[in-house]
C-alpha cells in the first residue's frame, strides 16, 4: 500500500485534492476533521472550527503528537486500496511519522488568503462559516494549531499552488504522482 499524507493552509483544497485522488486512483482516505468531527458528534457538541482544533489539541497534547497518523495507520490496515491518503495532517510530528513508511509522500497545498475566504463562503461546512469576516477568517489561522500548517511546507515531497480550478488541480496531482 501506498501511503500520501494531504497538508497545507486552511482551505487550500486538502479535500478536492481527496475527492480527486479517491475518483482518479481509487485510493481511500481518513479524513482528521471529520474523525474529529465524530467525536464532538458523541460528544454533543458543536461542530465548528474552535470546538475542531480545541479537540485535536487535547487529543495529540493527551495521547502524543502523532496519535491521528497512528490512528490513520491502524485504520488503513482494513483497507483493499493501493493507496490510502492522509487528509489534514496539521503537524510536524504528523509528517515525520508518515514519512518513516517506505514510499510514502507528502503534498502540500497552498492558496492564496483571498482565495481561500472565497472557498469557505462557498462551501459553508462549518458552522458560522458563511457569517464570519475576512479579518477572523485570518485570525482563525492563528489558532496554535491552524498556525503550525504555515511550516509544513519544507518538510512536503511535493508543493502545489491551487488557486485556480479543480480541473487545474486534478492535473498538477496527476504530475506529482506519476
Amino acid at each position: 500500500m501506498r501511503y500520501i499524507g494531504i497538508t497545507g493552509g486552511l482551505l487550500s483544497g486538502k479535500t478536492t485534492a481527496k475527492e480527486i485522488l479517491e475518483q482518479d486512483f481509487k485510493a481511500e482516505s481518513f479524513h482528521f476533521s471529520r474523525f474529529l468531527g465524530q467525536l464532538l458528534d458523541l460528544l454533543d457538541l458543536e461542530k465548528n472550527r474552535k470546538n475542531l482544533q480545541d479537540l485535536g489539541l487535547f487529543i495529540k497534547e493527551t495521547y502524543g503528537q502523532d496519535i491521528l497518523v497512528k490512528t490513520a495507520l491502524e485504520y488503513s490496515k482494513d483497507s483493499q486500496a493501493e493507496i490510502f491518503l492522509m487528509d489534514g495532517l496539521r503537524t510536524k510530528e504528523d509528517l515525520l511519522t508518515l514519512k518513516d513508511i517506505p514510499d510514502a509522500r507528502i503534498i502540500y497545498l497552498k492558496a492564496e488568503p483571498k482565495t481561500r475566504y472565497q472557498r469557505m463562503l462557498q462551501r459553508s461546512e462549518k458552522i458560522g462559516e458563511t457569517q464570519e469576516s475576512f479579518e477572523n477568517f485570518l485570525k482563525s489561522e492563528q489558532h496554535d494549531v491552524d498556525a503550525q500548517l504555515l511550516g509544513l511546507e519544507k518538510y512536503a515531497d511535493v508543493v502545489i499552488e491551487n488557486n485556480g480550478s479543480k480541473e487545474e488541480l486534478r492535473e498538477k496531482l496527476r504530475k506529482a504522482l506519476l
